[in-house]
């Protein structure tokens, strides 16, 4: 779910007062506040297919379809399914690095 930050500055002492509210990925300049770092996007999207999951010898496994795309977890996880829709592994997450889209 979006977060939405809604600031109007009415004093200076206002804005001084709110800048210690906000955690340092939030900058207050004037009347107008804004977001200093953002999150990288996911690479991959829910139901992209010819997913492989790499493998260290060389053919990884698959082709899977992204079921499910964890943002909250650092670094982004993903879950996949079969092409019949069950799921991978018992729904196991796996890291956006230990994954692979073939053409």
């Amino acid at each position: 779910m979006s977060q939405y930050v809604v600031l109007k500055a009415i004093t200076s002492n206002f804005v001084t007062a709110q800048r210690r509210r906000f955690d340092e990925d939030f900058e207050i300049s004037g009347e107008r506040p804004y977001v200093t770092a953002s999150a990288t996007p996911p690479k991959f999207h829910l139901d992209d297919r010819n997913i492989y999951i790499k493998a260290a010898g060389g053919a990884g496994r698959g082709p899977y379809t992204i079921a499910n795309v964890d943002t909250t977890s650092t670094p982004i996880k993903y879950s996949l399914t079969r092409a019949d829709g069950a799921s991978v592994d018992n729904g196991a997450l796996y890291e956006e690095t230990r994954l692979e889209q073939k053409n």
